[in-house]
């Protein structure tokens, strides 16, 4: 009888605790966020953060995305704090800390990589004419420069020669505009990593735009058969292709589905590498000057 009272007595001591949320279990508003993003081309960035990895696979011209989390950009979502965070491409590599906030969207642009340590990786365009027509103003990637002296002998050998119109860029594609009394230019300018692109303004339109002699040309990597190591990835002026296709009946046409195509200044000596599952390839290529606006270069076994 003793046992059977003491037994009851303690069953009704006994409560229940209410059942409460777990912290982090889909309740807990402190998460916020980081974007790496990029304005100029500088290829695929790969970005490591609080133990994350992400890919920044697009570029925005215009400016920072509104929003943590817009397409191409490597968003990565944490908790409050300070972190640290490194990114590497072919075109250089970043590194530095960011705080985290409850509910906040860090937004961090990444622009001149230091190149593995070895500089930055900036690009040049110069504006010139080679014949007198008048100052022109020219405007590009928010800049204005002006063009105060023309050269009959051809373009000036080194961008950042005086009389010409030069911008220090990150690699990429920009509108230019341009404006003298004689006329008006409009087009776009490729700066590539430590190039130097020189367009010619000509004949002037009296306001309706056109007029540039843009040195550029394509680059294109293919190859002949399937080499065995899957697709291969070739980095040249800052930027990256994939080739996904082989030609096994002669060099395709520039820009050919399948090959890896770059639109690059002329005359400047660039390096490329490529590299797919165990094989890897390096070396220069020269855009060509005179000829047609294309460099075919065949990678083989």
């Amino acid at each position: 009888m003793f046992f059977i009272f003491v037994s009851a007595w303690l069953l009704s001591a006994c409560k229940k605790e209410p059942l409460t949320d777990s912290p982090g279990n889909g309740n807990d508003n402190s998460i916020g966020e980081v974007m790496f993003w990029q304005q100029a081309d500088q290829g695929q960035i790969t970005v490591t953060c609080g133990g994350q990895t992400q890919v920044i696979t697009s570029y925005y011209y215009n400016g920072a995305p509104s929003v943590c989390g817009a397409s191409g950009c490597a968003t990565f979502s944490l908790n409050p704090g300070t972190y640290n965070y490194t990114a590497n491409s072919n075109s250089g590599s970043w590194s530095g800390t960011i705080v985290i906030t409850s509910n906040g969207c860090n937004r961090i642009q990444l622009t001149g990589g230091n190149n593995n340590g070895g500089g930055n990786i900036s690009g040049r365009v110069m504006f010139w004419q080679q014949t007198n027509q008048g100052q022109i103003s020219v405007t590009c990637a928010g800049q204005t420069q002006v063009i105060s002296s023309y050269f009959s002998g051809g373009a000036p050998s080194t961008c950042g020669t005086s009389g010409c119109a030069t911008f220090s860029l990150n690699p990429g594609t920009y509108n230019y505009i341009a404006s003298s009394s004689s006329g008006s230019w409009s087009g776009t300018a490729v700066v590539t990593a430590n190039g130097c692109n020189r367009i010619q303004l000509t004949g002037g339109n009296g306001g309706g735009g056109g007029g540039g002699y843009n040195s550029v040309a394509n680059v294109t990597f293919w190859v002949a058969s399937d080499l065995g190591c899957g697709n291969i990835t070739v980095s040249c002026g800052g930027t990256t292709h994939t080739i996904t296709s082989f030609y096994g009946s002669g060099a395709p046409s520039c820009g050919a589905s399948g090959t890896a195509t770059f639109l690059l200044p002329t005359g400047n000596n660039i390096p490329y590498s490529a590299s797919c599952n165990g094989l890897s390839w390096s070396g220069n290529v020269i855009p060509p000057l005179t000829g047609p606006p294309c460099l075919k270069v065949q990678l083989t076994h």
